[in-house]
């Protein structure tokens, strides 16, 4: 079992902070190949020439003119396999995949319009059904098994909130971030059935050590250090029916299968909501050019609706991040 963690939306101003978790079964035996090796002809890289679908960086697939399109087509076939179909809208996405209490906090006005934006946003539902058998098929054939996806989800308000409570007398977004992960972590240990796990996430920041942030979320585990390092951590897990060990690598959704197929899910779920946005604030303002939410442009986004928002009351708490 492999699992990987990753995040999209930690440093923009606006919008939701994503963080994904992803579970894998791979075949025994596997003798120290990577998930791209055992699965060659069926998912390769970003930028490989030939594989009918990738894993990896979101960056690197997210980018150019119909980068949501190229997105959205590698993402949907794996969700349609989480999910038992491909999800008829992002709303249907969204209480399929996210943790159930991200779903029970104050809605804010643009992500109530979810179960009216139909999946997928460019594209052919047909096709992504198509997609999404042969990719389960190809799995099949490999002996490999996509065991769960999960995500963690805060929108403005419940990431200023938990930048709060995680920092004390200053919000702290990177403790948030921590915790955050620490939970996704927990639940991927729960999805292994007994069997021993290997979870890699890319690291937080410039940070090497990651023995505290474990113990926090897993207090039942005893961890131990194996190497703590610049390029990587690595951590052995005591205490539970499985072996466990986790990895903290610079750049894992670039060397990591499964990092980086969380880096997909968490990009596409953030995009998704972003879409939403820009849809309700232009319904309310129109001209209105879009925005990816990052701090340069959050500006330009913000001077403009300024008008607007106050006419429509809207609370910049749910707006605009503190961090």
């Amino acid at each position: 079992m492999i699992a990987g963690l990753d995040e999209a939306g930690y440093g923009p101003r606006l919008g939701p902070l994503a963080v994904a978790a992803v579970v894998l079964r791979l075949p025994e035996g596997r003798d120290g190949r990577s998930a791209w090796d055992l699965l060659r002809g069926a998912v390769g890289r970003p930028g490989e020439r030939g594989a009918p679908r990738v894993v990896g960086d979101s960056k690197r697939v997210h980018r150019g003119r119909r980068a949501l399109s190229r997105l959205e087509a590698q993402v949907l076939p794996w969700a349609a396999l989480a999910l038992a179909g491909v999800p008829i809208t992002a709303g249907a996405l969204r209480r399929g995949l996210v943790e159930p209490g991200d779903l029970a906090g104050r809605p804010e006005p643009w992500d109530r319009d979810l179960d009216a934006l139909a999946l997928p946003l460019a594209g052919d539902r047909d096709a992504a059904g198509a997609a999404a058998r042969d990719l389960g098929r190809d799995l099949a054939e490999r002996g490999a098994l996509l065991a769960g996806v999960r995500l963690r989800l805060l929108g403005v308000r419940a990431f200023n909130a938990g930048c709060l409570a995680a920092g004390g007398t200053s919000p702290n977004k990177a403790r948030l971030l921590g915790r955050l992960a620490g939970t996704l972590l927990e639940w991927a240990l729960g999805q292994n059935g007994g069997e021993a796990l290997e979870a890699v996430a890319d690291k937080h920041g410039s940070r090497d050590r990651y023995g505290a942030l474990l113990a926090e979320a897993l207090p039942g585990r005893a961890v131990a250090a194996e190497s703590e390092g610049r390029a990587a951590s690595w951590y052995r897990l005591r205490g539970g029916a499985e072996a466990a060990r986790v990895g903290f690598l610079r750049g894992a959704d670039g060397l990591d299968f499964a990092a980086g197929l969380a880096s997909l899910f968490a990009k596409y779920l953030r995009e998704v909501h972003m879409a939403a946005f820009n849809a309700w604030w232009l319904s309310h303002v129109p001209g209105l050019a879009p925005t990816a939410g990052y701090p340069a442009d959050a500006r330009r986004f913000l001077d403009a609706i300024e008008k607007g928002r106050r006419a429509l009351g809207v609370d910049v708490q749910g707006l605009v991040r503190c961090r």
